[in-house]
């Protein structure tokens, strides 16, 4: 009899095994599994989301844009681990950045948070509400825990505290835009990006602030002949200097234990006039806490027929650097990509990982993959969110296993790969971030469209805690 009863409870554990899989949506989240946040729910402007994060607790900040009215607003939500608003955050768990008696637009762009638990948000302000003059300048705003703006930072230039805003305006097109932002234990904040010059060419922005929202004067970047640097900031090249190339811009920044940083920088190589430039490779360039280095590191994805190579994120497991975004495999397709490099040998490509250093696939049946948002594990795990072009766009996420293959305990059908196909009388879903939470649950943001859109955050499982008792 208590072989019978035991049988009968494996069988029970097996058959719950069989229905939830690691990357299956977690029904104790929202509304099995995804959580939509409808801001304006009566107005037809664009709601976007983009970034996610998770905090030691397991709650979750989503960061991005709301409009209403013809006004674009930074708006940042608090989830709890359920997936509700955290109410004692801003006004009802949402904080809205929309600068009072202006008719600027404010788009997020990418977050991080401080070690003392205040969030830093940067984006692109426009200078008239409809964004007509071209010109973007880069706000950073940082947000108290509870919400509510951090009176000790910025107020220069914007005129209230909490937020600040910067215009380098080099060349002729006065756009300045952030990509990514990461934070040091002094509290000190870098913003990579570019500068739109002239036309379709950039040039790569640095520039790091103190806590307070000035620029940190020891952060002198790339100094040479080819850059326009001053105390906290650089632009590489200088507009000046821009005949050799189409475009740069860095993509993504990390910093290592030893203070170290590395940025991934994107690069237009120029081989005559501008409509003439076809390939794009990815450079990575190490350097001092101040910014400074002059060795880069240029690669490209092996493929021949490969042209357009775009860097998404970056991740530091160790010695190992990881750079994930996409590769045109041929022409007009494009493939999620990862390089693993290793950083304690001349960056080279690191041979265990993938095929020589890469990987590179489809991920699905589709004609166009390309990687968001990358998270690492502890295990050594690597998280993908990517946008897949099926009939028409859909979120895909993917869990890799150190050694750059799919992890086959991922996935419905054990594929590495899980695609989300949550409220399908939305036309669009897009990725835009993923994290992870302390029981390795995965957090993924994406914004849903049709005529209008919607925030929407996803919590999908990490973990066969079934499959992986009974193998």
């Amino acid at each position: 009899m208590k072989t019978q009863l035991h049988l009968a409870i494996a069988m029970l554990f097996l058959s719950a095994a069989s229905q939830a899989y690691d990357g299956s949506p977690d029904p104790s989240f929202g509304s099995g599994g995804l959580v939509q946040l409808p801001f304006q729910a009566n107005d037809a402007g664009i709601d976007d989301v983009a970034d996610v994060l998770t905090l030691p607790n397991g709650d979750v900040m989503v960061v991005g844009t709301t409009q209403t009215q013809g006004r674009a607003a930074l708006t940042v939500a608090k989830l709890t681990l359920d997936g509700t608003p955290f109410a004692q955050y801003g006004t009802d768990g949402i904080a809205t950045v929309s600068p009072q008696g202006e008719t600027r637009n404010v788009h997020a762009r990418a977050a991080a948070l401080q070690d003392d638990g205040r969030l830093v948000v940067t984006g692109v302000v426009e200078t008239d509400q409809f964004g007509l003059d071209g010109n973007l300048d880069i706000m950073v705003c940082q947000f108290l825990p509870d919400g509510m703006l951090d009176s000790a930072f910025g107020g220069v230039h914007t005129g209230y505290a909490g937020c600040e805003d910067f215009a380098f305006d080099k060349g002729g097109n006065l756009q300045d835009v952030p990509r990514d932002v990461i934070t040091d234990p002094l509290g000190r904040i870098l913003i990579v990006g570019h500068s739109v010059c002239f036309g379709d060419r950039y040039s790569a922005l640095a520039m790091r602030l103190m806590d307070d929202g000035t620029f940190d004067t020891t952060f002198i970047g790339q100094d040479d002949s080819l850059n326009i640097t001053a105390d906290g900031w650089s632009i590489f090249p200088d507009p000046d200097n821009l005949q050799e190339f189409v475009a740069t811009s860095y993509a993504a920044a990390v910093r290592r234990p030893t203070g170290q940083l590395i940025f991934a920088m994107e690069f237009w190589a120029d081989a005559g006039p501008v409509e003439d430039a076809t390939q794009n490779n990815f450079v990575v360039w190490p350097a001092a806490q101040d910014g400074f280095g002059f060795t880069t590191y240029p690669f490209t994805f092996p493929d021949a027929d490969q042209r357009q190579n775009r860097v998404a994120a970056m991740s530091l497991d160790g010695d190992r650097l990881l750079l994930a975004g996409s590769a045109e495999v041929v022409a007009g397709q494009h493939s999620a990509a990862v390089v693993a490099l290793d950083t304690s040998n001349n960056y080279i490509e690191d041979p265990g990982f993938g095929d020589q250093g890469y990987f590179v696939d489809k991920l699905c049946e589709c004609a166009d993959t390309r990687v968001a948002a990358m998270a690492m594990r502890d295990d050594g795990r690597i998280l993908l969110a990517s946008t897949a072009q099926t009939n028409k766009p859909r979120m895909l996420v993917t869990r890799l296993l150190p050694d750059g293959t799919p992890d086959a305990l991922f996935g419905l059908n054990g594929g590495g790969t899980t695609l989300l196909l949550l409220d399908d009388t939305k036309a669009e879903k897009s990725a835009r971030g993923i994290a992870l939470q302390q029981d390795q649950a995965i957090i993924a943001g994406q914004v849903l469209k049709d005529n209008s859109a919607a925030f929407a955050v996803l919590r999908v499982t990490g973990h066969r805690i079934f499959r992986d008792a009974f193998e």
